[in-house]
């Protein structure tokens, strides 16, 4: 089998990698705290959420959308691993 290689795809290295990527996928230019909010704006936004994070949410001792601002606050009070 013959691997044929593309004049952009021959540039790349692990230092233009991502920046390639972040081309290709713009949702890559957000800060992990911007995509962290947006994800849960995703799942706890009743228009938007999954059926188990929504059931979840008034459960929740906090609310994610509001709280979970940064990637330091993932985690506290939620506990998956013990419901699945």
């Amino acid at each position: 089998m013959t691997v044929t290689r593309t004049v952009a795809t021959a540039k790349l290295n692990p230092q233009t990698m991502y920046a390639e990527m972040q081309r290709r996928l713009p949702i890559l230019q957000h800060s992990p705290e911007e995509w962290l909010q947006k994800m849960m704006h995703w799942h706890f936004d009743d228009s938007t959420g999954s059926p188990y994070w929504l059931r979840k949410k008034p459960s929740l001792d906090f609310d994610p959308i509001r709280d979970i601002r940064t990637l330091d606050d993932v985690g506290f009070g939620i506990t998956i691993r013990q419901e699945i």
